[in-house]
This record gives C-alpha cells, structure tokens and sequence, in this order.
C-alpha cells in the first residue's frame, strides 16, 4: 500500500507500507489551500525521540459548537477499576498506527482544525478521522502525558490570523489534549503561552517521572531582522498535579526551527539541542547545546551552553551514526545566502564532545527534512 499526502510550503511525511502498486490511500486537508506544517505518526513504538461545515473566526467558537468528545467504537472499552492499565501505542487501542496533521493555514484563517486519520484494518479514510481544534499548528508530539495509559498530544501554534483580517499575531496559545478512553478531552485541556511556536517535544527532560512540555519559540513579529527572532524558548514542567503555565523554564534561542533531547555525554542528564534558523536575517552563525548540569528544573542555563556553527537549519537528528558509542548531531539547513557551508553538517561526538572542526559536510539543494535510515554494521 502505498499513502499519499498532499501539501503546501512546509510538505509532510510519506509512509510507505508494502509496495504493491494501484493502491493509493490520499489524505484530505482542511481544504486545497490548507498549509500542513508538519506530521506525527503514532505507532506501535511509543518512541520519544477528529467536521465542520464553517471555519469560526475564533478557536473558542469551535469548542462552543463540538460535542463534548469523540466516541471510539464500542468495542473499545474502558478498563475494569481493579484491572492493569497498560498504554495505548495508538488513539483508542485499536492496535493500528494514527496519523497527525497539524494544520497550519487554509489561506483565510490559521484558526483551524488539525487532523488525526485514525489507523484500522481497511487503511485510512477522511470518514475516519478525529478533528481538534487549533491556532496555526505547525509542530505536534505526542505521549502519555499524566500517565492514564492513553496518548495525549500537544500542538505547536506558529501564528494566529483571524477570518477577514490581514494582521498575524504570533503571541498565541499552544494545546495539549488529554486522551480518555472516550476520546480526547476538550473542555480540560490545558493552553500554552507560546511565541510563534514552531515545534513541540514532550519529554521527561528532568527525570523526575513525568512529561515536560519543550516548545521553540521562532519569531515574535516585531520585524523581519533583528531581535524579532531573538528570543526564549519555553521548558513547562510537568507534575503530579499537570502543569501550572507560570512555572516554566526559558532559555535563550535565535528563530529556533527544531529542539531535540538526547543525553550526548553519557552522565545520565538529559542535554538540549536546539537548531536556530532564518540566520541569515539575524546574522547568528550558530545552534545550540544546552549541557545538562544536574536533574533538577534549573539544570540548564546559557553557562552551560556549547555553539555549533550553522546556517539557517530547520531540522536535526541525534544518532549514534559510526557506532563509536558517542552521539553524533546532524544539523541540515534549506537556505543560506552566505557561508553555505554551514548548510549540511555531521558533527561528529567523541570523549571530549564536539570539535566544530570534527565534521562532514554533505551537498544538498535546500533540505528541509532529514532522516537516516539504517545502522551501522562493522
């Protein structure tokens, strides 16, 4: 089977399942002008690394109009009180992967649904979809946020344009949905102040058991060069009582595009690596390591911060790429006007971190995307 996706400007993932020829699965978007920012799918891995027949002017116009929850078949049952809750891989246990769109801008407004092609046995279909409201969705990640046993998700909002007007406003909300066994809870869930959020991690960043909220902040809107890009991303903490939005952790980024999480250095704390893009209307050369220092909520902070010299990235991929037992940072840009050979860089780690001068670069033509694909053999 082969499934096919349709979008504008940012693009989307293409899974490939089989390879039997004629059989196309096409994805709907909001409709044929909809811009897709990015693409989550989840499947049976739990890897860290729901229509409307008009589009409301403003988010809570939607949740005025929405049932109280999309109901999943009624063979998917709610667990016995004394019975073992074990996680769901998929939205509602079905035991298919589910595909996320997150949903940027139908050309008339960014305050839209998002998409979610629920996985089953006779593939996808836009009849079986669950959508959620969202503002100018550009980046999405999921998990078992408050350890109910299913997937909650969390969309990014890059910028908020209301229907009939022309002004952007990048000072938005983010949201995190909780999953039930009823589908996802829309009246609790919970609103991130973001600015111009571009991507989003959900990751136990401190190790203290539960789920924090990562979200790269890109741009503010006060111009297009200059201080508009130089701004904090934000770390919300996660708890045993969720989240509270005033408790959260900033740190300095420069139009940041990605954020990963990896421990690099091998010291049992996790360490930040955000990749700062559109450098070239800023004139920063450079992403950043945030080195974690200890497993508390201020382990992270610009003194203990490493450079990596780039040019306008908009992805990266943490890996262990020669199998030295050391990871290794592959950063790949998709414009540059200037030191383009800062464009597509390996950054190769060993026992003493990483040496700007120890790299690979790798020609492209304006990358965007990046995977690798395969492991290392001997």
């Amino acid at each position: 089977m082969i499934l096919r996706f349709y979008a504008f400007l940012f693009g989307a993932v293409l899974i490939f399942s089989g390879c039997t020829s004629g059989d196309v699965t096409e994805f709907e978007t909001d409709d044929s002008s909809t811009i897709l920012s990015d693409t989550e799918v989840l499947d049976e891995t739990m890897d860290e690394t729901t229509d409307y027949d008009e589009e409301p002017d403003e988010t809570t116009d939607i949740l005025e109009e929405i049932d109280e929850g999309f109901e999943f078949p009624d063979d998917t049952e709610e667990p016995d009180e004394q019975e073992e809750v074990f996680p769901c891989t998929d939205i509602g246990c079905k035991g298919f992967p589910d595909i996320v769109f997150s949903n940027m801008d139908n050309g008339i407004t960014t305050n839209i649904n998002s998409f979610i092609y629920l996985g089953s046995a006779d593939g996808y279909s836009p009849e079986n979809r669950i959508e959620l409201p969202t503002i100018g969705a550009m980046g999405v990640d999921f998990a078992d946020v408050n350890g109910s046993g299913y997937i909650d998700i969390v969309f990014a909002s890059v910028k908020e344009r209301k229907e009939g007007e022309s002004d952007e406003n990048r000072h938005t909300v983010s949201y995190l949905y909780y999953g039930t066994p009823d589908g996802f809870d829309l009246e609790n869930r919970v609103e991130f102040p973001t600015v111009g959020g571009s991507d989003v991690k959900l990751v136990d960043l401190d190790k203290d058991g539960w789920i924090d909220v990562i979200i790269t902040n890109r741009y503010s809107g006060s111009g297009m060069m200059g201080d508009g890009y130089k701004i904090n991303s934000y770390i919300y903490w996660g708890s045993e009582n969720g989240f509270d939005i005033n408790n959260r952790l900033e740190l300095p980024t420069v139009g940041v595009a990605k954020a990963r999480v990896a421990d690099l250095n091998g010291n049992g704390i996790n360490d930040i690596v955000f990749v700062n893009g559109v450098q070239e209307f800023v004139g920063v050369f450079e992403s950043y390591i945030y080195w974690g220092t200890e497993n508390s909520k201020n382990g992270w902070s610009v003194e203990n911060r490493t450079t990596l010299p780039s040019v306008s990235p908009e992805t990266v991929t943490i890996d262990d790429i020669n199998d030295n037992g050391y990871y290794d940072i592959f950063i790949s840009g998709w414009l540059c006007l200037t030191r383009c050979n800062l464009k597509n860089r390996i950054y190769w780690g060993g026992p003493q971190g990483f040496d700007p001068q120890n790299v690979t670069e790798l020609p492209t033509f304006n990358a965007s995307g990046l995977k690798i694909i395969g492991e290392y053999k001997h």
